[in-house]
């Protein structure tokens, strides 16, 4: 059992997107988010991130984990979810410290 495994999902961060994309349909909007929300899950591994569609909607915010989900799967990522909660996060990757040699 994780540490984060009780907590409460974290919220997707405030993303800033271009007035184009924010009020054009069909601009990338839920692509952008979707990347935005796996990054997130990437950077901050072990906790969990909320999945919201810009789209108010359970039903399209199941569309956008269902395609997080399948780019992780692309990328070899090993994502923990939860389709009744909505929320993704990946586990700790990597064991070794880097160390950069001098040049």
């Amino acid at each position: 059992m994780s540490e984060n495994e009780n907590k409460a999902p974290r919220p997707p961060q405030a993303m800033a997107i271009s007035e184009h994309v924010r009020y054009i349909r069909g601009s990338g909007r839920s692509t952008a988010l979707l990347f935005h929300t796996l990054a997130d899950a990437v950077a901050h591994p072990g906790e969990r991130i909320s999945v919201v569609d810009h789209y108010a909607s359970r039903e399209a915010s199941l569309i956008l984990l269902d395609s997080i989900i399948a780019v992780a799967a692309r990328l070899d990522l090993k994502l923990n979810y939860s389709r009744a909660e909505r929320w993704i996060s990946t586990e700790k990757r990597g064991t070794q410290e880097m160390q950069y040699a001098r040049r």
